[in-house]
């Protein structure tokens, strides 16, 4: 019994012997994580100013939206074609409040609007039940000769009744924080013009 004993337990010694050998067979786990992570990091990196760079794209379009309705709402309190210029200041004024450089805030009439043609910041016709008539409403209809083309502007035949739209485009810049302007990475530019209009109707 004596000698059965012992050879069981050399044969367990000798068994458990090549674990420690295994472990010399492998490398060590620490270089694989080190080298995952250094992969991972700039993926990381890089989503995460991705996400900034579009959430700041997104409040600057929200601002020059915004800059472009100030400039309609102030032009729909009084004649949209004498005010030009104060529809100008109203929209840039928007633009500062909000923290932003004015002078890097275009202001100017829409273009390539269905049913309006913008060649100031006013376009008129009659409200024929809901319908423009004559249609596309234009700024050369808000004024008789010689500034503009209709002999009873401010009148409609009857049933109708004269209005005048406002359109303001306002137009702003976005540059990247990463990439530099004029140039492109992965097919990203790094300068991005902002447009937004507002056309509203003056009352009534």
């Amino acid at each position: 019994m004596t000698m059965t004993s012992r050879s069981t337990c050399q044969a367990t010694s000798k068994r458990s012997l090549p674990t420690g050998v295994r472990k010399g067979k492998f490398p060590s786990q620490s270089g694989q994580t080190l080298f995952e992570m250094a992969m991972l990091v700039p993926v990381i990196l890089l989503l995460l100013v991705g996400t900034i760079e579009f959430g700041r794209y997104a409040y600057i379009g929200i601002l020059v939206g915004n800059a472009a309705r100030a400039g309609a709402e102030y032009a729909i309190q009084g004649n949209a074609q004498v005010y030009g210029p104060s529809i100008i200041a109203a929209a840039k004024n928007d633009f500062k409040n909000n923290g932003q450089n004015p002078s890097n805030l275009a202001v100017t009439f829409p273009s390539g609007i269905t049913g309006f043609t913008f060649t100031s910041f006013g376009a008129c016709t009659c409200d024929n039940g809901g319908a423009f008539n004559p249609s596309p409403a234009y700024s050369n209809y808000c004024a008789a000769p010689p500034n503009g083309t209709n002999p009873t502007a401010g009148t409609c035949p009857p049933g109708q009744h004269w209005i005048v739209m406002v359109g303001v485009k306002a137009s702003g810049t976005f540059n990247s924080i990463i990439i530099p302007a004029g140039s492109t990475f992965l097919g990203f530019p790094g300068s991005i013009t902002v447009d937004r209009t507002s056309i509203l109707r003056v009352s009534p």
